[in-house]
């Protein structure tokens, strides 16, 4: 769905990328997310929200390029609804869902209200020992009493998954598929068990009609635990693949709080708003990834992969360096104001915001006498100013400025935390809306700076302390554009196009691994109106495709023995090979109850990889896919 609103995949999950570089995973109700590698679901999602640009100096964490927001289905007062989804995919995986949302007390100017979802998925899928299953639920209740809105939620997900792709690359970056297009090259029982729980507390009371104040608590949790196999060398000289026997076991959870308050006034008789507030955010993780003796197979040998055998996670022999823990505060305290000089024509916009950071990291948990932990702090202030005119009652033109303050992830090769990263973001661009808004478009020019910048060490490579690493490489900078537009044309009929083009690139003018320089994306839905013949019929799809995705070589022994090509800035990069996705459905509603529906994943049956965290941790796009979907409403 995402890919319809101007972003790319990186790889699997959650893992995204926007004007060319990685954003991170999505926001949820406005708290950044900690989540496993590769996961990513949408059963208790109700809508999703791209934010680019200045407006990211309110969330923390944020990155300049971009990020997501996601909000949870919560509670609706007064509804009584019902909605059971059953879908079966052509290979045999189902998936099942439900929202149920009820009315419980009311007590006149109270009202509690009840909200349920849940997620059932088991199966065979469009790859071979590639499991995907689910399990969860997700209750929510909500007090409406006046002008007071109280929302409680919990969510627990557990999954059975395989976390990474196992496809190789190709010398020309494309995704290797000699023993078929669904065999991936991943041995039997490789997955891992991933168990996440959430709940929070959100509070919104309106002071007046102009005033309001929102706050919000929310704790996150998630487990991943399992024995897997995975390629990581790449060898097109003699035809083999290595693979890496490893025992995936860490944790993470998080405490955010956060308090908002906003409302509007005159100054001078002029239209004014501010919002003020803080948000904290208090996450702590362990890693203990532990290898084993790696296994070399011939590529393409179906048989010698699937003789694989995976140890127990019980039968691993610790390292000397088990693991590494890191805990991590972020505060920041901010204030945003807006101004209409000119009413309905020209708005100043400002604010300042106060961010602070401290990691504490213990890099070696064999070290416990006393434990060696590194206690890196620092802070920041933080701008933004921005200037809105508008040109028309249709068009709008607007320049930004905005600064940003986010932890580094990760450590380098002799396992000393990475610095934080100051970024700066300058931005014009204009906004229309046409005909009652059944035409609207945007297109904005951008540049961002972004310091102490670091690239993932592609597997293999490990530090001294036998762990992933990142390699510093210094600032890097941003250029580009990005585009969309929507249409509404007739009555039933909806287009939506996006399209990017930009550059990331490090000191030495070289580009990026893990950046993409240009992108484009189409959707369109048409449902046939009630005067129609075809009533309750619709049909669409969507294509796009991204192009010069950048990846790093490491990894991968070229035909012949021949050395890898490098840069001036040492980095062996190719691009990977891109196709065209598309994507179509048609859809019958049967009365006010049911729903009937086909879908069609890659109906070109194109073959490439969709993104990599390896030369051998590639994923491929999924083979042409059918399913067929039943949905129940009341």
């Amino acid at each position: 769905v995402l890919s319809y609103a101007g972003l790319v995949p990186y790889y699997r999950g959650p893992a995204i990328l926007s004007r060319g570089s990685r954003i991170g995973n999505p926001y949820t109700d406005d708290v950044p997310q900690a989540s496993g590698i590769g996961i990513s679901d949408n059963t208790n999602i109700d809508t999703y929200q791209v934010i680019k640009g200045p407006q990211q100096v309110l969330y923390p964490l944020a990155s300049l390029g971009g990020l997501v927001l996601q909000t949870t289905k919560k509670p609706l007062p007064g509804i009584r609804q019902g909605i059971f989804d059953e879908r079966v995919m052509q290979w045999g995986r189902h998936r099942f869902t439900f929202d149920v949302n009820e009315p419980l007390v009311d007590l006149g100017s109270a009202q509690i209200t009840g909200r349920v979802t849940g997620i059932w998925q088991e199966g065979q899928g469009p790859f071979y020992n590639s499991k995907d299953d689910r399990y969860g639920i997700f209750p929510n209740f909500s007090l409406d009493w006046k002008d007071t809105h109280l929302v409680l939620q919990y969510g627990a997900e557990i999954f059975h998954y395989l976390p990474g792709g196992t496809g190789i690359l190709t010398p020309d970056g494309n995704i290797y598929v000699g023993m078929g297009h669904r065999n991936q090259g991943s041995p039997r029982n490789n997955n891992d068990k991933n168990e996440q729980h959430d709940a929070r507390l959100s509070w919104t009371q309106e002071l007046s009609p102009e005033w309001q104040v929102k706050s919000q608590v929310a704790f996150f949790n998630v487990r991943r635990y399992g024995s897997t196999g995975f390629p990581t060398g790449v060898n097109w000289n003699n035809n083999t693949v290595t693979y890496t026997i490893r025992k995936n076991n860490g944790w993470q959870e998080s405490l955010d709080i956060q308090t908002d308050v906003s409302g509007k006034y005159d100054i001078a008789s002029l239209p004014t708003t501010s919002a003020f507030g803080f948000n904290f955010h208090d996450q702590s993780g362990l890693s203990a990834f532990w290898i084993t003796t790696p296994i070399t197979v011939n590529i393409g040998d179906a048989n010698a992969i699937n003789a694989i055998v995976l140890p127990s996670v019980y039968d691993y022999v610790p390292p000397a360096n088990p693991g590494s823990r890191t805990k991590q505060y972020v505060t920041n305290g901010y204030f945003m104001q807006t101004l209409d000089i000119i009413p309905n024509k020209l708005t100043l916009a400002g604010g300042l915001t106060y961010s602070m950071i401290e990691t504490i990291q213990d890099t070696n948990l064999a070290l416990r006498n006393p434990f060696t932990a590194t206690d890196s702090a620092a802070h920041e202030l933080l701008h933004r100013v921005a200037v809105v005119y508008s040109i028309s009652k249709e068009l709008t033109a607007y320049v930004s400025e905005s600064t940003t303050f986010n932890p580094a992830v990760g450590v380098t090769y002799d396992n000393t935390p990475l610095p934080s990263v100051l970024g700066k973001s300058d931005e014009v661009g204009v906004k229309a809306a046409f005909m009652d808004g059944k035409v609207s478009a945007s297109f904005a020019l951008y540049k961002m700076t972004l310091t102490n910048q670091a690239i993932l060490a592609a597997f293999p490579a490990l530090n001294v302390a036998g762990l992933n690493y990142y390699i510093p490489i210094g600032s890097t900078t941003s250029r580009g554009w990005d585009t969309s537009l929507a249409i509404s044309p007739v009555p039933g009929l909806q287009i939506v196009a996006t399209g990017y083009m930009g550059t990331v690139k490090d000191q030495n003018d070289n580009p990026i691994t893990g950046t993409v320089e240009n992108s484009w994306s189409l959707f369109g839905r048409y449902d046939f109106q009630h005067d129609s013949g075809l009533k309750g019929f619709s049909f669409g799809g969507g294509a796009q495709k991204a192009g010069g995705k950048w990846f790093n070589m490491a990894g991968l022994t070229l035909p012949g023995g021949v050395a890898l090509p490098k840069n001036s800035s040492g980095n062996s990069l190719f691009k990977l090979k891109q196709e065209v996705l598309l994507n179509m459905f048609a859809a019958y509603q049967v009365g006010k109850h049911w729903i009937f529906r086909v879908d069609c994943v890659n109906v070109l049956d194109k073959k490439y990889p969709i993104g990599a965290q390896g030369v051998g941790l590639a994923d491929a796009v999924d083979p042409r896919t059918f399913s067929f979907q039943t949905t129940y409403k009341y």
